[in-house]
């Protein structure tokens, strides 16, 4: 019905975006061929002779070969990734903030995968990459929180400490990274997070919901809430379970020395948590 002429550039240009597009898909099914038969050693050399177009998103895998290393790959493999965006960041920024199909860094991937060294290397890296969101407003230290990955969630604060957003430790409906530790009965995970951010005690979610409510709809925390047989009061008793660890002092402000608390060291956790949390309350209460 319609007929158009092009002008020889224009059929130029044309012809030009062609062949870049097959010799990019041809040159990303020649690094995803290698990944598929964990070829890694000859991925990385691809990765830094060719890193003008290895970096980028690959539109057949829609993440980067970095996000593929750090869920499939070892963790030597990912540093030298790394080093080699390290190298090229001169003249290639931002590369580390490059989003997949679900807007995740290749930090939220190391942050899920759980991998500490990992994450400690991307984050060093690029300390700002702390305040990059996902498609569902989650944060790296959101993710790790949730998850409930302890030492990777203070280690990435202690890096991206002086990047840090003011809500980097919330998602966009209000939910807190202590909703989230509550919630999931991450008891030394809430404790610290606690020590650190004594504000969040008041913090509301998108229904309201303050993260001493949460609590008060955990009676199993308490022992009070249990009922037990003798014979599981007597396993109760002598099941091993940790205490709270020690807070590094570079990560915390002081806090005042507390009492000493006689009770069971199987939820002493629990307890010191609940009376930080409820010291914290009345404060921000009454302020």
């Amino acid at each position: 019905m319609f007929s158009r002429e092009f002008s020889p550039a224009a059929l130029e240009n044309l012809e030009e975006i062609t062949e870049n597009f097959e010799e990019t898909i041809n040159f990303e099914k020649k690094i995803y061929k290698k990944i598929r038969s964990w070829q890694w050693a000859e991925v990385v050399n691809i990765y830094r002779e060719h890193f003008d177009q290895a970096h980028k998103v690959m539109a057949m895998l829609r993440e980067t070969v970095l996000h593929l290393a750090i869920a499939h790959g070892s963790e030597d493999i990912v540093e030298e990734l790394v080093k080699i965006i390290d190298d090229n960041k001169d003249r290639f920024k931002n590369v580390l903030q490059y989003k997949n199909d679900q807007g995740n860094t290749p930090l939220h991937v190391a942050a899920s995968t759980g991998s500490l060294s990992t994450c400690v290397c991307i984050a060093k890296a690029d300390p700002s990459m702390g305040n990059e969101r996902n498609k569902e407003g989650k944060t790296p230290l959101f993710l790790a929180a949730l998850l409930g990955r302890t030492e990777i969630f203070f280690h990435l604060h202690s890096i991206c400490g002086s990047h840090l957003g003011t809500s980097f430790y919330r998602k966009e409906d209000g939910e807190t990274i202590l909703h989230c530790a509550i919630k999931r009965e991450y008891w030394d995970l809430a404790y610290r997070i606690l020590l650190l951010h004594g504000e969040l005690a008041t913090c509301v979610d998108e229904n309201g919901i303050l993260p001493i409510h949460l609590l008060a709809e955990k009676p199993s925390a308490f022992r009070s809430g249990c009922h037990l047989g003798w014979w599981s009061i007597i396993i109760y008793h002598w099941t091993p379970v940790d205490v709270p660890k020690k807070i590094d002092k570079s990560l915390t402000r002081p806090l005042n020395k507390r009492r000493e608390h006689k009770f069971p060291e199987n939820y002493q956790t629990c307890v010191s948590f609940i009376q930080l949390l409820w010291r914290w309350t009345i404060i921000q209460v009454g302020k």
